[in-house]
């Protein structure tokens, strides 16, 4: 994403398929996992115990991976809906659909919600370390990283239906739902203790 984010919250708010849900949820998977690993970098200037190292360092690389794939996928998810719109908008819409496009407008939303669950994880392994001062910071990642997470779930629940004629993604539906109870965990158990510590400093 090379344009400026005024022109890109302008591009969201317009009646174009694209930008749309997807790209809207890799943004805010990408700004969360950048505040986590913001998060760590300060609980890794106050821990100088080298098993404390190494964990904060093991979700600091996770945390950098999931921010710089987040951006990626906000061009990649474009991509899918615009072809796929489209599509079904020409009068090849009563010929069978490409198959790399019905994998692609499914694939970007599964490996947003992926994405989402890697970066809720790698945050809640080490939020027991965060500094108090940025409690508030490691909250709102997680609440973001969550927000794409159950986003893109329902972005690939949708999708399965709407394209179910063309394909089964029962399966695919299925592997969502179990990331998504898994990621809906790591979230909570990161919610408790941010919860907890802000409270002791009120």
């Amino acid at each position: 994403m090379d344009e400026p984010l005024h022109e890109w919250i302008a591009a969201l708010a317009s009646a174009t398929p694209a930008p749309a849900a997807g790209s809207a949820a890799a943004l805010s998977l990408s700004q969360g996992a950048a505040l986590g690993v913001m998060a760590v970098r300060f609980a890794q200037s106050r821990h100088s115990d080298a098993e404390r190292q190494s964990a904060l360092a093991a979700s600091r690389q996770v945390l950098e991976r999931v921010a710089a794939s987040g951006l990626s996928k906000i061009e990649e998810d474009c991509r899918a809906v615009t072809a796929m719109v489209a599509y079904f908008k020409s009068a090849r819409a009563s010929t069978p659909a490409p198959s790399s496009m019905l994998d692609e407008a499914m694939d970007v939303p599964f490996s947003i919600l992926s994405l989402s669950l890697e970066g809720l994880v790698a945050l809640d392994n080490v939020i027991e370390l965060v500094n108090a001062t940025v409690l508030c910071e490691a909250g709102t990642s997680a609440s973001s990283m969550w927000t794409a997470a159950q986003s893109s779930y329902w972005i690939v629940s949708n999708n399965a239906a709407w394209l179910r004629a063309r394909k089964d993604w029962s399966g695919t539906v299925e592997e969502a739902r179990a990331m998504r109870a898994s990621a809906l965990r790591s979230y909570e158990s990161t919610c408790r203790v941010v919860s907890t510590g802000v409270e002791r400093t009120t």
